[in-house]
């Protein structure tokens, strides 16, 4: 048994068409990106079930405001030299 996953369309970084790659997947740039992906998944959700795909977008949607939230340590040093 072969499953696929309905086909999704990313920007590269370097925005170029490559030429015959466009039958390749890209992997999510972002983990929101990932687990909105994860959230619409047909296959996540009859293999694993509802309430277990549910769970586990809500918390790395959870882990994802936490990091917005977060201060890096380059923008510590970066804006903290402008003082």
């Amino acid at each position: 048994m072969r499953l696929h996953e309905p086909r999704t369309r990313h920007r590269r970084a370097h925005h170029r068409h490559q030429p015959g790659a466009d039958h390749i997947p890209h992997a999510p740039r972002s983990l929101i990106e990932t687990t909105r992906i994860f959230q619409r998944s047909d296959i996540a959700r009859a293999w694993l079930g509802d309430p277990f795909v549910d769970h586990v977008a809500a918390t790395r949607e959870w882990e994802h405001r936490q990091w917005q939230d977060s201060v890096t340590e380059w923008e510590l040093k970066r804006y903290f030299e402008i003082i």
